[in-house]
């Protein structure tokens, strides 16, 4: 399956039960981090099946101090 695919049937999972706020900046990292292990090393990370892994926790770290050094 596509990680569009994917993302897409995770972010209808994860409303399913009502309308509620989503960090679409954390989905899309993971979506990046499977496209990019598909792409470039033939291995499925899975940060869309499984929210809780620990590549795609390992991403939401180093983003988020990368992203924070150019915040004032």
């Amino acid at each position: 399956m596509s990680p569009v695919i994917q993302l897409q049937s995770a972010i209808i999972n994860a409303v399913k039960n009502g309308a509620q706020t989503i960090n679409m900046s954390q989905w899309l990292r993971r979506t990046s981090l499977e496209c990019v292990g598909r792409a470039a090393l033939g291995h499925s990370f899975g940060p869309l099946r499984n929210f809780s892994t620990r590549h795609g926790d390992a991403v939401d770290e180093v983003m988020f101090v990368y992203l924070a050094s150019y915040m004032p």
